[in-house]
């Protein structure tokens, strides 16, 4: 079935870009979002249908481009997930557009070629060389759909999140042709290959270190940008990374605590660059970021337990992800902008409010939601193999829990005389919903989704690790956090009085807090790092370049003096 969808991806591809200007605009987008939901109803409900209908296999020496017909078990809720995920962004970025807007088509289009592109990544063996052939397609096929948008600057120079991907592409390249050899033997590729595969799972995703790489997505409308850097880009990397570890022998300790330390210091600096930011596309990036190290550090880790983290954690980033885009195009819609900070009054928005509460607790990790779970299993492995790694993520789970606060007080504002009623529409609430309800019902019953999914996974536990009682005081947690919500939201506000415009700026103490918080920011994108050994290299050009005119003008002598002593020393001889 992995080929039928595949083709009817690649059709509604072509036939956005091509009715591009003759079919308004929001039609194509709810049609093409219609085919992605039939997509993940066809996968789900016959994934092995027509197992003789496969992609043909290419081979260049000992370099094999090999596709499957068909998605592992394991990863069949993970492509639904992405299928439904990718209609519920699609349908919102088209109700965001007017009408009778034409001219926009591309973007599903391209969006369309990327997530096929992702799809056919599901199904190639960690080995195959398709796989960053793959990566190249969907970071190129994004950023055309970021560029038809409209909303992406022109950058000076040559867009971050493009040539971070095509790098990460051509570095899984030549880590795969180095490490084939070794594979071939049984044996583990060298260190050298294994940090090149780490760092493109890294530049693919944009995940920190490197988490200039979403740049140009988080610009983009959010239904968009949480595609790319919610449900794509996860998909290619983060899929990637723990298919690649379960193919693999057993790790070397110095390779586990690399991707260990790298994922924890991550997911702090990550949480650490959201609290800094003012603004809600930013925000939801670096949010993105933080639940992505958490799986880094989970595919570091051994054992079952890292094994069930590391998929529940991706499929709760990316449901978590689209519910958070979701609140933001509502709030967005009704005050025109996406800044939380220094903001004008607004209406007071109690499902969007609810909504982004219920992301909140997913991408934290709080009850009743799916993501406790997920993150209950990665804190008890890492007490078994990694107990150094808790603080740094507590600490990061803490400043994330505080950055996703602040924006609260952007839905639910206090009363004021001056905003507006909100704007009549629940579209955007409700695909919200949709997608925090399968993390509620796997949060309240999670041998569902043992049922339906974990036990398919290939290091997967002989059976759920829950004992009754943790999964009746997490129900009881829950409920108690759901009433307090509800009191908060209906707890009258005072307003404020104003400040005279004669008084001094009082700076708040979340500001205060930011400020302080930017040397452990620093880690979650390194551009600085770049240019400053940029600017090293310049400088050492120009003293080369120093040493090198003094001799520049007296090479005709230096060949003269060469040719003799070789005519010397053939005479000798």
């Amino acid at each position: 079935m992995l080929v039928i969808v595949v083709i009817l991806l690649l059709i509604v591809a072509a036939a956005c870009i091509g009715l591009s200007r003759f079919v308004p605009t929001r039609q194509l987008g709810l049609g093409a979002a219609a085919l992605f939901g039939l997509s993940g109803l066809l996968i789900a409900a016959l994934p092995n249908a027509l197992p003789d209908l496969v992609f043909p296999t290419f081979q260049v020496g000992a370099a094999s481009f090999e596709v499957a017909g068909q998605v592992a078990a394991g990863q069949i809720t993970l492509v639904v997930t992405l299928l439904w995920g990718a209609g519920l962004t699609l349908a919102a970025l088209a109700m965001a557009i007017a009408p009778k807007v034409r001219d926009f088509g591309g973007i599903f289009g391209w969006a369309s070629l990327a997530t096929a592109a992702t799809l056919l990544v599901q199904a190639a063996p960690p080995f195959s060389m398709f796989t960053p052939l793959a990566w190249a397609v969907v970071v190129m096929a994004s950023y055309a759909a970021l560029r038809s948008t409209g909303t992406v600057l022109e950058p000076n120079g040559l867009p971050r999140g493009l040539a971070l991907g095509l790098l990460a592409s051509g570095l899984l390249l030549g880590a795969l042709l180095g490490a084939r050899a070794a594979l071939a033997h049984g044996e583990l590729p060298a260190p050298g290959l294994a940090l090149a595969i780490l760092l493109a799972v890294l530049a693919i995703t944009g995940t920190a270190p490197l988490g200039m790489a979403r740049d140009e997505a988080v610009t983009a409308p959010a239904p968009l940008g949480a595609l790319i850097y919610g449900l794509l880009l996860p998909m290619l990397g983060l899929g990637y990374l723990l298919r690649l570890v379960d193919a693999l022998p057993n790790l070397p300790t110095s390779w586990a605590l690399t991707m260990v330390g790298v994922g924890a210091l991550g997911s702090m600096a990550s949480a650490a660059a959201a609290y800094s930011e003012r603004r809600l596309h930013p925000l939801l990036g670096w949010v993105s970021s933080a639940q992505a190290s958490l799986v880094v550090v989970a595919a570091g880790l051994g054992g079952p337990l890292a094994a069930l983290a590391g998929a529940a954690l991706l499929f709760n980033l990316m449901l978590a992800t689209i519910a958070a885009a979701a609140a933001v195009v509502d709030l967005e819609r009704n005050t025109g902008s996406d800044t939380f900070a220094e903001a004008e009054p607004g209406p007071r928005l109690k499902l969007s409010g609810t909504l982004w509460i219920g992301a909140s607790l997913a991408a934290v990790g709080l009850p009743p939601l799916w993501g406790f779970w997920g993150r209950s299993w990665l804190f008890e492995a890492l007490l078994d193999q990694a107990a150094w790694a808790i603080p740094l993520l507590v600490v990061g789970h803490a400043l994330l829990g505080l950055a996703l606060l602040l924006p609260l007080a952007r839905f639910w504002p206090a009363p004021d005389p001056r905003s507006r009623p909100p704007m009549s529409g629940l579209f955007d609430p409700l695909s919200g919903m949709l997608a925090l309800l399968p993390l509620l019902i796997f949060g309240l019953a999670p041998q569902l989704a043992w049922q339906l999914w974990l036990h398919l996974l290939p290091a997967s536990a002989a059976s759920l690790p829950i004992i009754p009682s943790m999964q009746v005081a997490t129900l009881v947690i829950g409920v108690v956090i759901a009433a307090l919500v509800w009191l908060f939201m209906r707890l009258p506000v005072v307003r404020q009085v104003g400040r005279d415009p004669e008084e001094e700026p009082v700076q708040l103490a979340a500001d205060g807090l930011a400020h302080s918080l930017r040397p452990f920011a620093w880690f979650a994108r390194t551009d600085a790092l770049f240019g400053w050994l940029w600017e090293r290299m310049l400088t050492a050009s120009r003293l080369l370049q120093i040493v090198m005119s003094v001799f520049e003008q007296r090479y005709y002598l230096l060949g003269v003096m060469v040719a003799l002593l070789t005519v010397m020393l053939l005479m000798a001889q």
